[in-house]
């Protein structure tokens, strides 16, 4: 069954020519789905599973995380309307299945079908919007409220996943060091709970508001 987020109130017979147009793909955890400097396929959906954007450091052993797409989401679009090569690299968090729509069937549906230009617009905006406030994040002073912060989206994004210690520096672009000395510091709080490498939140609130 196709699950397209924001698609949810599409008619029957649009779903069921979505689903004859597709291919289905199964990934593995650490495969790569798109490559970085790659052209997309198509529009590339989340029927299952987590999906990690990642972009190299300056340090060619390490990646940032810079967005997570979970199930409903599609990716790709970007660089199919701006006709560009991918920028980031996008790799299976987990067992992740992929519905992929063929470029010229995807265009040639947007173009039958207007109004869900809007929806793909609508979509762009929130990237934008969750840009911005990567960069607050980024930008903040303090490691353990930058690192509280991003638990508290990581666990939104996808709240059944066992967030690693590793994912987590990744996403905000700290070495493992720093991150677990401050993750202790949030355990210490009472605020997480850290076992076999996995944070469990125990208070949302506190992580929000707690004067670090």
């Amino acid at each position: 069954m196709i699950n397209i987020r924001s698609w949810m109130d599409l008619d029957h017979h649009l779903i069921t020519q979505l689903e004859k147009n597709c291919k289905t793909i199964e990934f593995k955890p650490g495969e790569v789905i798109l490559k970085s400097g790659e052209k997309p396929e198509g529009l590339y959906l989340i029927s299952s599973g987590l999906v990690s954007l990642n972009i190299p450091a300056t340090d060619i052993n390490f990646q940032h995380s810079i967005r997570f797409y979970n199930v409903g989401d599609f990716f790709g679009h970007r660089s199919i309307f701006s006709e560009e090569e991918i920028y980031g690299t996008s790799i299976a968090v987990e067992n992740t299945t992929i519905k992929l729509f063929p470029k010229n069937f995807i265009c040639n549906f947007l173009d039958d079908h207007p109004i869900l230009y809007k929806e793909i617009f609508m979509s762009m905006s929130k990237e934008l919007r969750h840009s911005d406030n990567l960069l607050v994040l980024m930008l903040e002073s303090k490691n353990i409220k930058k690192i509280a912060f991003a638990l508290v989206y990581l666990k939104k994004v996808h709240s059944e996943h066992c967030w690693t210690i590793q994912e987590i520096s990744n996403f905000i672009s700290e070495s493992i060091e720093v991150t677990k000395n401050e993750l202790n510091e949030l355990e210490k709080m009472e605020l997480i709970k850290i076992e076999n490498n996995s944070i469990e939140i125990l208070d949302v609130r506190g992580l929000l508001t707690s004067q670090y």
